[in-house]
C-alpha cells in the first residue's frame, strides 16, 4: 500500500503539478509557461522559493522534538499570506501565483 501511495504522489509530479514546474524551474533554463504567462520570471521564482523555505520549516518542525506543535507553527503561516507576502508582491502578482 505505501508504495502504491508514493507511486501516485510520483506520478502526479510528471502531470502538471505547477509546484513541481515552478521548482524545476529553478535549476533550469525557463520557457514560457501558459498559466503564469503574465507573471515576471523573478516574481515566479520568489514565490517559489517562498514557497520552498515554507515547506522546509513545516517539514523541520515535523520531525523534529517539537512536532506536536505542527499545528500551531502551520497556522502561523496564516499571518504570513496576509501581512507578508503583500509587502512582496503585487496585487495583481499575488492573484496569479496564488490561484491554483
Amino acid at each position: 500500500n505505501a508504495e502504491y501511495m508514493g507511486f501516485m504522489g510520483v506520478s502526479s509530479l510528471e502531470r502538471g503539478n505547477q509546484f513541481a514546474d515552478r521548482a524545476k524551474r529553478l535549476f533550469v533554463s525557463p520557457k514560457p509557461v501558459c498559466h503564469f504567462s503574465d507573471a515576471r520570471e523573478p516574481a515566479i521564482r520568489k514565490w517559489t522559493i517562498l514557497q520552498l523555505v515554507c515547506f522546509a520549516i513545516l517539514w523541520g518542525v515535523k520531525e523534529s522534538p517539537i512536532a506536536i506543535l505542527f499545528p500551531f507553527v502551520l497556522v502561523l503561516f496564516v499571518p504570513v499570506r496576509r501581512k507578508i507576502i503583500p509587502h512582496l508582491f503585487e496585487n495583481w502578482q499575488i492573484k496569479l501565483l496564488d490561484s491554483a
